[in-house]
């Protein structure tokens, strides 16, 4: 799934449904901040549940317990990281519980910087 202008026929403009599905996938803030918080190399799914929860962990003011960490893990692995992979935003590979960025995920960057800003106001984290 591209939502490339640049695509020689154009199908990524003249078709809105992907640019609803990419949305649709993107309003889970979990999920926005698991690509910021993936990148080219292979992560553990342990380490990015780790990652998430201490993001989110910040964003709130507080630190996650190992409960939650279990809980992020549990939700990466059973919800987000599915739907990410599905619209091409993570390559997740289930067997060795690892997720890195997937092809579409750097056309989604200035949308996703954007969110992050935003997110970052609205919980209080700066003005």
């Amino acid at each position: 799934m591209t939502l490339s202008a640049d695509s020689p026929d154009g199908a990524a403009i003249q078709r809105p449904e992907h640019v609803d599905a990419i949305f649709k996938v993107l309003s889970h803030r979990r999920r926005r901040t698991v690509l910021r918080c993936l990148d080219e190399d292979w992560r553990d799914v342990s380490e990015l549940a780790s990652r998430v929860a201490t993001e989110e962990g910040t964003a709130c003011g507080r630190s996650a317990p190992t409960a939650s960490l279990l809980h992020v893990q549990t939700s990466l692995e059973h919800q987000h990281l599915p739907k990410l992979a599905h619209a091409g935003l993570v390559r997740w590979d289930r067997g060795e519980g690892r997720a890195t960025l997937g092809p579409a995920a750097e056309e989604l960057s200035p949308l996703l910087e954007f969110a992050s800003r935003y997110e970052t106001v609205r919980l209080g984290g700066g003005r």
